[in-house]
């Protein structure tokens, strides 16, 4: 198809706009529900499958995704992915509970990866002493561990970037969502009060040259965003000055 084409995804009462744009990528961005504030539109990122995200913009509050167009059998997969948060965000919204997504952080299991595959990974997917594997892109000189865990729903991808002060949760969370709107194939999240850069896979992108894409997005993320947010959270006068300038008149987020 031609870059520009849209079609549309609905699923839970959202309805997404999905775009083929110009990179072989392809965009989803659909309305979000409404949430109370940013940090939980953050939280409600980390449950969502692929890279599926709560992102903040001109037009406000936004969930996004997007993902290759590489013509592989991967797209079925990647857009039922996308579908399923939004039913889990749609009984969220009417009061049927949080997104309730698989269980991915089990203990890693080994990957079992043959022929060309293994061949790719060879020297790239290390095991921790505690078991967990690691990818270790480059990001510039710099060298970043991206945690990999597996299970029987795919694998998460994740870089811790900060642990969020409680007392500047507010301004960290708006500004990660903010990044969101800027970032391609990764996102960043919130797990208690760790801000992560990551992303999701599903069974169908198991594949060596996926996870190695996936790890480069997620570092690509992590780098982007942690300037910016360390910035916000060592330093109380810019945090302040922060919230007066854009969380002083907060409404709840999303579609009403």
């Amino acid at each position: 198809m031609q870059d520009g084409h849209e079609g549309t995804l609905s699923s839970g009462g959202l309805r997404g706009i999905v775009r083929f744009e110009p990179g072989d990528h392809i965009s989803v961005t659909a309305r979000a529900p409404l949430l109370s504030d940013h940090a939980a539109a953050l939280r409600q990122t980390h449950d969502l499958p692929g890279n599926l995200r709560f992102a903040h913009g001109q037009d406000g509050t936004v969930l996004l995704a997007d993902t290759l167009r590489d013509g592989s059998l991967h797209l079925e997969g990647t857009f039922r992915q996308i579908l399923r948060g939004f039913e889990e965000l749609g009984r969220c919204a009417h009061g049927a509970g949080g997104a309730q997504a698989p269980a991915l952080d089990a203990p890693a299991v080994p990957p079992r990866f043959e022929g060309q595959d293994a061949a790719e990974l060879r020297g790239l997917l290390l095991r921790r002493d505690d078991g967990v594997f690691e990818l270790r892109p480059a990001l510039g000189q710099e060298v970043v561990p991206v945690e990999l865990r597996l299970d029987a729903a795919g694998a998460r991808l994740e870089r811790c970037v900060l642990r969020a002060p409680e007392e500047c949760l507010d301004v960290i969370a708006l500004q990660a969502l903010r990044l969101n709107a800027e970032l391609c194939e990764a996102r960043l999240a919130l797990r208690d009060s760790e801000v992560l850069a990551e992303t999701r896979l599903h069974p169908g992108q198991l594949r060596a040259s996926w996870l190695l894409r996936a790890a480069q997005a997620v570092a690509a993320a992590f780098g982007h965003a942690r300037a910016t947010l360390c910035f916000l959270a060592e330093d109380n006068g810019i945090s302040a000055l922060f919230r007066d300038l854009f969380l002083k008149d907060e409404r709840p987020l999303g579609k009403d």
